[in-house]
Parts: C-alpha cells; structure tokens; sequence
C-alpha cells in the first residue's frame, strides 16, 4: 500500500468514527512496517564477496573474469560444499522433525549473542519471515563500487573466505577474532558477511537500510552515524519462492545495566511476539548473574527457546511453564569453560542421564566434532 493510499484510508475512517454520535472516538495509531529501499548492488555485492557468479547487468560483472575472483570462487565452493554435504542435510531433517508447527509459524525468530550468523537462523528456521539478530559488533555499510575496486583482489577475498571458514567448519564465529576482523582490519562491520550467508543460502537479497530505535521502540532509518542504537535492516526473498523476508542486526550491549537503561531496546523486543529464542556458542552469559535480565526478558516474551548448553541454563525452565525435550549428549562445558565450576549444570547432566533424551547426529556449538553436541528444546505450555 503506497502511503498516499494509507494516509486517505486513516482519514476516512477517522471521519467516519468521528460523524458517529456526534463524538471523537480514538483511533489506533497504526505505524506503518519499515521498508528497505530496492538495492541491486547489495545482491551484487555479496554475490562478489561470496564468490557466486554475477547476475546479468551486474556492475562487477567484470571483476567476476579475474583468476583471482574465480579462485576466490572455487575455495569458496568447496568449503560451502563440504557444510551441505555434511552437516546441512543432518540440520534440515532436524528442523523437519521437530521445528515446524505451532510456535514456530509466524514467530520472530530471535538470536541474541548470534552476530553475523544468518546461516544458522536461515537453516533451523527456513519458513519464518522475520529475524533479529544482536551483537556487540557494528553493522557496518554497504561498500561502494570505488571501494570495492581499490582493493586488491588477492588478499581481500581470502580474507573475506577466511573470516566465514569459522561458521563453516566449527559452526560458530569465534568471537575476539571476528570482532577485531570487522572492526577495520577486514569490513567495518558485519553486513558483508550477512550478505554472502544470503546470497549463498540461495536468496536474493533486494533491499537494506541503516536503522536505529526511536523513543518507543519502533524501528525507524538511521540518518546519523554515532547517533542511538546502531543496525541495519536487510530485505530478501527466497529463490523462486514468494514473499519477502526481513533480518534485522541490532548493535547492542545485553548485559544488565546497559539493557535496563534501554527502553527503547525493551520496548522493541516487547513487540516481536510470538518470538522464538536461539541460543548457540553463547559464552554462557545467560548464566552469568550480570546477564540475568535479558534472560528473564527471553523466558518472559518467548513461546520457545532452542539452545546448547551456553544459552539458558536447564534449572530456569520451571516444569510447570516449559515442555523441555533434550537432545545428543551432555556431561559438562567444553575446553576453557568447563574449569568455570558454576557453569557446570548438575540438573541439565541428570536429566539427560534419564530417559527420553533424542538423538543428534550433527556437531554444533562448542566443542565441535570433538565431543558430542546438545541441544535443549523448551516450548512454553
């Protein structure tokens, strides 16, 4: 609907409650959804960064000719192929088994702590329309055409293919080395990353906008930089499929003073219900006494939450609001955190050493490939 159209059906029916008796009657603000602005060179970009061919028209379409791209092209083919092969099938027969239906259908799909990974969110969560992802990291800008060519191909690209090797091969982003990576050293921030994950994900991406949070919560375009909570807004539609998807990454600090001093930040997740929580390689934070609030806001506002051992700690899933099905194996943290006594879960190792606990056959989270993964699955009654 054009806003010239919504503008004239608001003041009709405005006219129309308020002719009734003779009296006013309040009518709802309705906020018009945010829309990113069609952006060919987004898609362009992250075809170029994730070493997919350039669609015809493609401003890059050159670039794509140099044998320095198209080995930037095969490594990366090879690497992508080794995760559909591998690990890909093992997580859709999951997500077809035990994510679809009821909470899932329609939720917004929440990643605290997830960063970049849209390739995860993407693989669990095919069907859903919306996502949020939130992570210390900027989200950076879409680079230009100029800045793209100054570049030298033979260390940029590999640099770019090096950075996503994690994601790949361990299926998380290692946290310091990323942020140092897209803080200067590689990106400016996350967004070329996101945009290689969509493009190689088989989607298109059409659109994206700089956002930021206004006083009430609502998404709105960030004109300033430095200026309130920093994000971007990324549109996209799966390949030859209808319907327009929406990831939104949002630069924020979720510990507790910071996140109780941002009511916009509240007020913003407050509004994406029904919500679906993901948790995975977390650094355990939710366990941490300075990370309790944002896990009471995630129990609170969340009709299901899916993690690994790092997310929320078994003992917070009161029986009597959750359903909880566990799955793989657990016996406690991995590498550096299983010295941390107090993220040892004695609750969590009990329960999966009764019966019912599912099967997993296909590493994720910490530990990866070395020692068996979990996942725990709680759906609120």
């Amino acid at each position: 609907m054009s806003r010239l159209i919504y503008l004239f059906v608001i003041s009709f029916w405005s006219a129309v409650l308020t002719s009734c008796g003779g009296e006013s009657i309040p009518v709802a603000t309705v906020v018009p959804q945010l829309s990113a602005p069609a952006n060919r060179w987004a898609d362009d970009v992250g075809r170029y960064l994730g070493g997919m061919p350039a669609k015809p028209g493609s401003k890059l379409e050159a670039v794509h000719q140099d044998p320095l791209f198209k080995q930037h092209s095969a490594g990366f083919d090879d690497s992508w192929l080794n995760f559909e092969k591998s690990r890909q099938p093992a997580m859709q027969r999951f997500q077809r088994s035990e994510l679809t239906e009821a909470p899932f259908k329609g939720a917004t799909i929440f990643y605290p702590f997830g960063g970049p990974d849209t390739l995860t969110a993407i693989t669990f969560f095919p069907d859903n329309s919306n996502y949020l992802l939130i992570g210390l990291e900027p989200p950076g800008a879409l680079p230009s055409e100029e800045n793209l060519r100054e570049k030298p191909l033979g260390a940029y690209l590999p640099k770019i293919r090096g950075v996503m090797n994690s994601l790949l091969t361990k299926s998380f982003f290692v946290t310091q080395s990323m942020s140092e990576q897209v803080r200067g050293q590689i990106t400016d921030g996350l967004l070329p990353l996101m945009l290689v994950q969509l493009v190689r994900t088989r989607n298109t991406v059409l659109g994206i906008l700089p956002v930021t949070l206004d006083d009430k919560g609502e998404l709105v375009e960030r004109k300033q930089a430095g200026t309130g909570i920093a994000g971007v807004l990324i549109e996209f539609q799966r390949d030859g499929v209808e319907g327009k998807k929406r990831l939104v990454y949002l630069s924020a600090n979720l510990s507790n003073e910071p996140l109780r001093k941002n009511q916009p930040m509240l007020s913003f997740l407050s509004k994406q219900k029904p919500m679906v929580t993901y948790f995975k390689a977390a650094s355990y934070l939710c366990h941490r006494v300075n990370f309790s609030f944002v896990r009471e806001q995630i129990l609170e506002l969340s009709s299901a939450v899916l993690g690994d051992d790092s997310g929320i700690p078994y003992k917070y899933y009161d029986p009597a609001v959750w359903n909880v099905q566990l799955y793989g194996k657990y016996d406690k943290p991995y590498g550096s955190f299983q010295k941390v006594l107090e993220l040892r879960q004695p609750a969590l190792k009990a329960a999966y050493d009764a019966a019912g606990v599912k099967p997993l056959d296909f590493p994720i989270g910490y530990g990866f490939s070395r020692i068996p993964a979990n996942l725990l699955l709680a759906k609120k009654k």
